[in-house]
C-alpha cells in the first residue's frame, strides 16, 4: 500500500487528501470525487454564496430546506446546548467585518459596531414533518464552528467505503477526520503548532477520530483602530476576552471536535479547560497567549 495525497482549495480553506491505496489512479479518483462533494457542501451552506440554501434562509427568514440542511440545522442546536451556549450558530461575525471570503477580505474594514442580534438557538424554530426552520427576523445561521470538521468526516467514511482503500485522512483547513491506518498499519500521527514558538509541539496519534484546531492568530483584519478575529463571543458580540489563542480537540466525532474547538476559544482557560473535561473519551490542548500549553493528550 501507498499513501497518495492530493490538495486543493474550498470552504475558504485548504482542502488536503491523503489516500491510502494500492494504485495512483484509483486514488486520484477518489479524491475527484470528494473535492466535488465537498464543493456541494459549499455552495449548499456558504454565507458568501448568495445562491446557497443558507443565503436564501437568512434572506427569507422562513424556508422549507432540504433533508441534509434540516440535520445540519438541528446538529448544530443539539451541540450549541452542549456547550452551554458557548458556541452558537446564530452569532454573526461578518458584523465584525468578516463580511467577504478571508482571501479577498480587505485587510483594513471600515469602521463598524454590531447592530443588536442578541439571538440563541432557542429563538430557531423546527417544523420536522415538513423540514420547516423559522428564524427571528434580525437572525442569521452560520454553521462555520463546526461545517468543515462535520464534512471531513462525511468525506473520509465515503472513501474509505471504497474498495481497496485502507486509510484516508481529510483535512479541510486544520479541520481533520481519519479511517483507517497509515501505509504501516499504525494510526496515523499529527502534530499540533504553537503560534507563539512558530513550532509543531505536541503529538497525537489518531485512527478513525477526527482532530480540530481553532486559533485567533490566523484569520485577522482591522475595523478601524481595532484587530479583529472570526472567533465571537456569545456575551458580547465582540471577539472574546481570553488567554487562549488555540484550541485543538480530538474526539471520535468531526462535527463534536470542530464545534469544542471553537466553543474553548470564547472562554476563558479555566472555563475552557473545565467544558473540555466534562466531555467523555475527548483530548484537548489548549495554547496561551504566553505560549504555554494546556493539554490532557498523552
Amino acid at each position: 500500500m501507498q499513501e497518495f495525497t492530493f490538495s486543493e482549495y474550498v470552504m475558504g480553506s485548504p482542502f488536503e487528501i491523503s489516500v491510502i491505496c494500492d494504485s495512483q489512479d484509483v486514488a486520484y479518483y477518489i479524491f475527484a470525487q470528494l473535492f466535488q462533494m465537498s464543493l456541494d457542501y459549499e455552495k449548499r451552506f456558504s454565507r458568501f454564496l448568495s445562491s446557497s440554501e443558507l443565503s436564501t434562509l437568512n434572506d427569507r427568514k422562513k424556508m422549507t430546506v432540504s433533508p441534509l440542511f434540516f440535520y445540519v440545522t438541528k446538529r448544530a442546536l443539539s451541540l450549541s446546548m452542549q456547550t452551554g451556549g458557548a458556541y452558537n450558530p446564530m452569532l454573526q461575525v461578518r458584523q465584525l467585518g468578516y463580511s467577504d471570503p478571508y482571501v479577498h477580505l480587505a485587510k483594513h474594514q471600515s469602521e463598524r459596531l454590531p447592530t443588536s442580534y442578541a439571538h440563541t438557538v432557542a429563538d430557531i424554530e423546527l417544523s420536522e414533518n415538513v423540514r420547516k426552520v423559522s428564524l427571528p427576523q434580525t437572525g442569521e445561521l452560520d454553521f462555520g464552528g463546526f461545517l468543515k470538521g462535520f464534512t471531513a468526516q462525511h468525506l473520509a467514511d465515503y472513501a474509505f467505503a471504497q474498495d481497496t482503500v485502507t486509510g484516508v485522512v481529510v483535512n479541510i483547513g486544520g479541520d481533520l477526520f481519519t479511517r483507517g491506518f497509515d501505509t504501516n498499519g499504525d494510526p496515523f500521527v499529527f502534530y499540533i503548532y504553537n503560534p507563539c514558538t512558530r513550532a509543531l509541539s505536541t503529538s497525537v496519534t489518531i485512527s478513525d477520530g477526527a482532530l480540530s484546531t481553532s486559533g485567533v492568530y490566523n484569520r485577522t483584519w482591522r475595523t478601524g483602530d481595532v484587530e479583529r478575529h472570526h472567533i465571537v463571543s456569545p456575551d458580547n458580540l465582540l471577539n472574546p476576552d481570553t488567554d487562549v489563542i488555540s484550541a485543538s480537540v480530538i474526539s471520535t466525532d468531526g462535527a463534536f471536535s470542530d464545534v469544542f474547538a471553537t466553543a474553548a476559544l470564547t472562554l476563558p482557560r479555566p472555563r475552557a479547560e473545565t467544558l473540555l473535561r466534562k466531555q467523555k473519551e475527548v483530548r484537548y490542548a489548549l495554547i496561551l497567549a504566553d505560549g504555554s500549553i494546556c493539554s490532557n493528550v498523552h
